[in-house]
């Protein structure tokens, strides 16, 4: 498996010791050759030493960024998660006022039903029971019915 950054580093110190090499023969001729190559080890070796540390900074500094990235889109997705539990959680408290309402309403019905179904005259049981009668208690059956 080959890193491309790893083989980059590694063509750039080859690069640097054979830069120091060449600059070191020049400077100092009276060096034996294991001098300068120890010379330009060493400069090489904090050259690379520098390098890595860039290397980690950038590392670390894309990483910091990413996590800031990740937290600042996990805040709006907890801002929505929130706002959508107080829409819910007044969509809810609404439907159990609708539902208590209706209930209210149905008990009504449920009443004026309940006398009307009682009630002999409606029921043409006694001889007495008029068509207005009827009527009247159909009026007050359908206005309870459509009122809201």
């Amino acid at each position: 498996m080959h890193d491309p950054r790893l083989e980059k580093i590694v063509r750039e110190c080859a690069e640097n010791v054979r830069c120091h090499l060449f600059a070191d023969s020049r400077e100092r001729p009276e060096d034996t050759s294991d001098a300068i190559i120890l010379r330009a080890l060493e400069a090489a070796r904090a050259e690379d030493a520098q390098t890595i540390e860039r290397l980690q900074q950038t590392h670390w500094h894309r990483e910091a960024q990413a996590n800031a990235e990740d937290a600042r889109v996990y805040a709006a997705r907890a801002e929505k998660a929130e706002a959508l539990e107080a829409a819910t959680l007044k969509d809810l408290d609404s439907a159990k006022i609708r539902a208590e309402k209706a209930e209210a309403r149905l008990a009504a019905l449920r009443a004026i039903v309940d006398d009307q179904a009682e009630s002999l005259a409606l029921w043409f049981l006694q001889p007495t029971a008029s068509e207005a009668l009827l009527q009247s208690e159909l009026r007050r059956l359908h206005a309870a019915i459509e009122e809201e």
